[in-house]
């Protein structure tokens, strides 16, 4: 079960395989990131990739190509991981898996995974194993709360740590009458059915909303006689393109969050997630990067205020860009190739 690391210079001989949750419940932040980290590796050379997805069966065309084994979130992780590298060792393991899966066996697990040699990377929610991991990768501008002063150097965080895609360039940011509205990749606590109604009610009518329906979410409930010119865009896999054509954005916090930021796209943010990202959104504010939000009601206030302070708008965007001027995939691509050139 040993990973033979050999030549580490021949970069198609580095498989790399990444485990991560994505679905319904889970949404699709994980597995995004992952195929960001992915897409940087292959950028350096490294092109053996493979996917161990606990979750519903996805398919995706930046996937394509790669083999993707799916199993179901409810299975145990550590056994079907255990038998899965038995069968097809890689030489790095990268772990992006929900909070809600971690499990105190994990420790036995990656304890093991460790004792074979193989290169083992955590993201996120694996904070409490980095005396274990290699690399513990923490997309996040503040210091996890739950770590003192004694942290090991090997856990990474801040604004150069995000791993997003960067797809597009995109000039200075313009005002201009489109607006974004992103509830995530399954709108979990059903933004689509009480959002559109507060939106078409309280905007200018001057205003274009694009609405991006994720793939695990049922049709935005718009009003029968709308206001405002309603653009639906479904099953959307990358962003980019939208986002670069829209002037503002509401968004609740998550991934896409942080894409609108690396564009500099002046937006209102918030959680509907019963404060689980209140430590998180609290030191956000002090950012001076976005207007965050109390709730889905508050949002679509901020946005007016928003849309009418332009100035307000201009450094938003501006303080945004430059929180973003490293790419933190291609960090953590660079990371992951250094382990493996010193082990």
């Amino acid at each position: 079960m040993a990973a033979d690391i050999t030549d580490l210079h021949k970069m198609d001989q580095i498989r790399v395989l990444f485990v991560c949750h994505a679905g319904m419940k889970i949404g699709l932040g994980h597995l995004t990131r992952m195929i960001a980290v992915s897409q940087s590796l292959k950028i350096k050379g490294v092109n053996d990739f493979q996917f161990l997805i606990f979750g519903e069966v996805i398919n995706r065309s930046d996937l394509g190509g790669v083999v993707c084994t799916f199993i179901s979130e409810e299975k145990d992780i550590s056994s079907e991981l255990l038998r899965f590298v038995k069968i097809d060792p890689p030489k790095v393991i990268v772990f992006d898996l929900h909070p809600n899966y971690i499990k105190r066996s994990f420790e036995s697990l990656f304890s093991k995974l460790a004792e074979s040699k193989f290169i083992l990377v955590g993201v996120d929610s694996l904070f409490n194993y980095a005396d274990i991991l290699d690399l513990t990768w923490i997309p996040s501008f503040i210091k996890p709360y739950v770590l003192n002063s004694c942290a090991p150097k090997s856990l990474k965080f801040g604004w150069d740590t995000y791993l997003i895609q960067k797809r597009l360039s995109k000039p200075g940011w313009q005002n201009g009458n489109k607006v974004l509205i992103l509830t995530g990749g399954s709108d979990y606590t059903g933004l689509g059915k009480i959002l559109p109604s507060k939106i078409d009610n309280q905007l200018s009518q001057e205003l274009e909303i694009h609405w991006v329906q994720g793939p695990f979410a049922t049709d935005p409930n718009l009003p029968v006689s709308t206001r405002l010119k309603w653009v639906i865009h479904k099953s959307v896999e990358s962003l980019d393109a939208l986002i670069v054509n829209c002037n503002y954005a509401i968004t609740v916090f998550g991934v896409s969050f942080f894409e609108l930021l690396q564009y500099g796209t002046p937006t209102v943010v918030f959680s509907p997630y019963d404060g689980k990202d209140d430590i998180e959104l609290s030191a956000l504010e002090k950012e001076n990067v976005a207007i965050v939000s109390k709730n889905d009601e508050t949002a679509v206030k901020d946005l007016m205020y928003l849309m009418e302070n332009e100035k307000l708008a201009v450094s938003l965007s501006q303080n945004a860009l430059s929180r973003f001027s490293v790419n933190g995939a291609n960090n953590l691509a660079g990371e992951i190739l250094s382990i493996l050139e010193n082990k």
